[in-house]
C-alpha cells in the first residue's frame, strides 16, 4: 500500500536543469526523539532496512567467477557473487550448520566456492551446498531440506549493485524513480573505484544524512568553499525519497549583463570546474565563454555529452542512505548505515569513482578531495581502508567531523523543541517524509 506521493508518475527531463513540479511535505518543526530512540531503532529494520534495496557495492568489484563483495546492515551480512554462468547471485552470509561467516573480507574472490572455517562446510560459487564434512555422523531429518544457501535479491543498475532482504520487493528500476533518466549522461556504468574508505561517526545514520543533505551549512563549516557556493542553488524534490540540489550559475550567467564585471558569488562556478575563481577579473560574457569553454573540454576528454549533464555539479540523495556528489569527472559516493549497537553511531562508506584516465599527467580537481599522486587508470583496485573516527578524511569531511557530533549531542537538551528547517533544507524534510511513510507501513 502507498500512499499518493509515493505514486507519482516518472518525471523524465527535458533538459538537465528542468525545475522539478513542487512537493508539498509540510512546515512543521521535526521532532528529535528520531535521533535517539531505541525503540524506533529496532521499526526501522523491520520496516525500513529490511524492505528497501540498498547499495551492496560495484559491479565492477565482481567481474570474474567466483568474485565476492559483502554487504552489512545491522546484524545482516550478505554474499552477493559472481557465478560461472556469469550471473550474480546474493544470500545470507553465514554457514548452514552453526551460523558462521562464510566470507570476511569486502571483496574477495574463491572462484572454487566457500569453506566455512568453522567446520568445512562447502559451497559452490552459485550458493549450492557442495559437501557437508562426515555427513554419515549427521541424522537425515536435520539436513534432508538443505540444499543451498538463503538467498536474497540482487539487481544491479549504473555499474552499482542492490540487494533487498524483502522476498517480495518491487523492482529495483521502479525503486529508482527518476534516478536512471536524470543520471544515464554520466555513464556511472563506466566508473571505476579509486578511493574506499569507511569510517564510524558518533551520530545517529539520519543526523549524517541530514548533514549531506544540505549546504546550508557551508558558509560556516567550509571555509575553503568561495563565498555565494548557495546563492543559486535549485532544489528538486521526486517521488520515492528522491531529491537534488542543482547550481544552475551557468544558466544565471547568460541571463546577465554580458559586458558587466562579473561579480564574486557568479565565480564560484569556475570552482566546480576546477578553476581557482580568484584569478578571474573578466566580465559575464567572458566568465560564460571560459565556462562552456571548460565544460566542453571535460566532456570530450571523458566521452560526456556536454548538453545533457549538468552545468556544474549536481547532488542527489537516493533513499534510504546514498548521497551522490556528482562531477564531470565522476562522483563522490556517501553511504550512511546504522550502528546494530548503538543509535547514536552510524557508520559512513566514502567511495570516489571516476573516469579512468590513463595518462599520469591527468589531475582530478582539487575539490574532489583525492591526494595528489592517485592512480586514476582504473587498471588496479584499492583496498577498502577503515579510518577511526577524528583521523583525517580529507577535504570537506574533516570539517564536518568536527561540528555533526555536537549537533547529535545537543538535540538531545531539553532545551532543544525540534528541527526548524528553512527552503535550504527542503531535502531533509523530503527525507523525513519518505521515511515516515515506511515507518508506518505505507511503503
Amino acid at each position: 500500500m502507498t500512499d499518493d506521493s509515493s505514486v507519482l508518475p516518472r518525471v523524465r527531463l527535458k533538459h538537465f536543469e528542468e525545475k522539478a513540479p513542487p512537493m508539498d511535505n509540510g512546515g512543521e518543526r521535526l521532532a528529535s526523539d528520531v535521533y535517539f530512540s531505541e525503540e524506533l531503532r529496532l521499526k526501522e529494520w523491520s520496516k525500513l532496512w529490511s524492505r528497501a534495496w540498498l547499495v551492496a557495492g560495484r559491479v565492477s568489484d565482481l567481474s570474474e567467477a567466483g568474485d565476492y563483495i559483502t554487504f552489512n546492515i545491522e546484524q545482516e551480512s550478505i554474499l552477493v557473487v559472481r557465478t560461472g554462468q556469469g550471473e550474480l547471485k546474493a544470500f545470507y552470509n553465514v554457514c548452514l550448520h552453526r551460523g558462521n561467516r562464510l566470507a570476511h573480507s569486502a571483496v574477495g574472490s574463491s572462484p572454487r566456492g566457500f569453506s566455512c572455517s568453522y567446520h568445512g562446510w562447502r559451497y559452490e560459487v552459485d550458493g549450492a551446498l557442495a559437501e557437508i564434512t562426515r555427513r554419515e555422523r549427521f541424522p537425515d531429518e536435520a539436513i534432508c531440506d538443505l540444499k543451498g544457501l538463503t538467498p536474497v535479491h540482487v539487481d544491479e543498475w549504473g555499474g552499482f549493485v542492490f540487494v533487498n532482504l524483502n522476498p517480495d520487493p518491487e523492482p529495483l528500476l521502479e525503486y529508482l524513480g527518476v534516478i536512471p533518466d536524470h543520471l544515464e549522461p554520466y555513464h556511472f556504468e563506466r566508473l571505476v573505484v579509486v578511493s574506499d574508505v569507511v569510517t564510524e561517526w558518533p551520530v545517529n545514520w539520519k543526523t549524517g544524512i541530514d548533514n549531506f543533505s544540505e549546504s546550508y551549512h557551508v558558509e560556516w563549516v567550509h571555509p575553503g568553499i568561495p563565498d555565494g557556493f548557495d546563492e543559486n542553488h535549485q532544489y528538486d524534490l521526486y517521488p520515492n525519497g528522491i531529491s537534488r540540489t542543482l547550481n544552475t550559475l551557468d544558466t544565471t550567467l547568460t541571463s546577465l549583463d554580458s559586458d558587466s564585471l562579473a561579480p564574486d558569488k557568479l565565480k564560484v562556478v569556475l570552482y566546480d570546474l576546477g578553476e581557482d575563481p580568484v584569478d578571474f577579473k573578466g566580465t559575464v560574457g567572458e566568465l560564460t565563454s571560459l565556462v562552456k569553454r571548460l565544460r566542453a573540454q571535460r566532456a570530450e576528454l571523458l566521452g560526456l555529452d556536454v548538453e545533457r549533464i549538468a552545468s556544474a555539479h549536481v547532488y542527489y540523495s537516493l533513499f534510504p542512505n546514498c548521497i551522490l556528489s556528482i562531477h564531470p569527472e565522476g562522483i563522490l559516493f556517501l553511504q550512511v548505515m546504522p550502528s546494530q549497537q548503538r543509535v547514536d553511531r552510524c557508520e559512513i562508506r566514502i567511495m570516489v569513482l571516476v573516469h579512468p584516465v590513463d595518462d599520469p599527467n591527468y589531475q582530478l580537481p582539487e575539490y574532489i578531495g583525492l591526494p595528489p599522486g592517485t592512480d586514476l587508470s582504473g587498471n588496479e583496485r584499492p583496498d577498502q581502508i577503515r579510518v577511526p573516527f577524528g583521523e583525517p578524511l580529507g577535504g570537506v569531511l574533516d570539517e564536518d567531523v568536527v561540528i555533526v557530533p555536537y549537533v547529535q549531542q545537543g538535540m538531545a537538551s531539553a532545551g532543544f523543541k525540534g528541527l526548524v528547517l528553512g527552503e535550504q533544507e527542503q531535502r531533509i524534510r523530503h527525507f523525513h517524509a519518505e521515511l515516515r511513510r515506511y515507518l508506518d507501513g505505507n511503503r
